[in-house]
């Protein structure tokens, strides 16, 4: 039977904690493990809790936030309304679960942003970029198959209609670009430039050393050629990298870099200018 009283329900009470403490708890387990956010309730406001019925707690507003995400119709509506096109972006990263252990939290967002001022390759680390109008974020401990069909879900909520006017941003995870390719044909597809330029940068460590300055040339080398080129750029690296020398451990090396390089077609360069909304690089 369920916990609580009879007239909880007329009251509008939801559990044995009251809202104040539930959006406390639900704020610090944001931030912080469970057992963390025991210990700062306890600290903070003296109420006792165990790090269970905390977790069960959030799992619980979770789920609530989850079904009232797919009603409340404020947030389309300020979406619509935000100037800006239209960006997703989409990423994963590690959470330890009770129940089967490390798992991928898979995260995606919607956001509108206005278009920045055009940029040449050497002011690509010091622009500002114009911050976004309106963002739409949620996040799912699922596989990549059924964490993509609720991206269609939400554009088609937030009035996103054509797959050609969308800007997807993210990392170089294979899984990212398939399910991109399989929703969202068309979208104009945008590698993080810092992912790439961690590619760049194994590669260099792996042909020279690490810390080594012979690293640091190529990178920056490297870095340049991406920017100017896209993936005519990583050729004409690796192609000047073979002229050096052909060795085993050479060819290894800049296989790598060539295999995570062609996950996608690399267009950073358009008209002269790389633009926000505009860069195109999935690898």
């Amino acid at each position: 039977m369920p916990l609580g009283y009879g007239a909880d329900e007329a009251l509008g009470l939801n559990g044995s904690h009251t809202r104040a403490l539930q959006q406390q708890f639900c704020r610090l387990c944001a931030d912080v493990s469970f057992a963390k956010a025991r210990e700062h309730l306890a600290a903070l406001l003296g109420v006792r809790l165990s790090k269970e019925a905390v977790r069960q707690a959030c799992h619980r507003r979770g789920q609530d936030m989850a079904q009232w995400q797919t009603t409340e119709e404020s947030t389309p509506q300020a979406f619509a309304q935000a100037a800006g096109q239209v960006e997703f972006t989409v990423d994963a990263g590690k959470v330890n679960t009770l129940e089967a252990g490390w798992r991928d939290l898979k995260i995606g967002s919607f956001q509108k942003r206005p278009c920045g001022e055009p940029a040449t390759p050497a002011e690509w680390e010091s622009r500002t970029l114009p911050a976004p109008t309106a963002r739409v974020a949620w996040a799912a401990i699922a596989p990549a198959k059924r964490f993509r069909r609720s991206w269609r879900r939400w554009s088609r909520r937030l009035g996103v209609q054509q797959a050609g006017e969308l800007h997807v941003l993210a990392d170089g995870a294979d899984w990212i670009w398939r399910s991109v390719n399989r929703v969202f044909t068309g979208s104009q597809q945008t590698l993080d430039v810092y992912h790439g330029c961690g590619h760049l940068a194994k590669a260099a460590e792996r042909l020279y050393g690490e810390g080594k300055e012979a690293a640091k040339t190529l990178h920056e080398r490297g870095r340049q050629l991406l920017l100017e080129s896209g993936w005519a750029g990583i050729c004409q690296l690796v192609s000047e990298e073979y002229a050096k020398g052909d060795t085993p451990e050479r060819r290894t090396a800049l296989e790598k870099l060539g295999v995570h390089s062609l996950f996608g077609v690399m267009q950073l360069r358009r008209n002269g200018y790389v633009t926000i909304g505009v860069v195109a690089l999935a690898a």
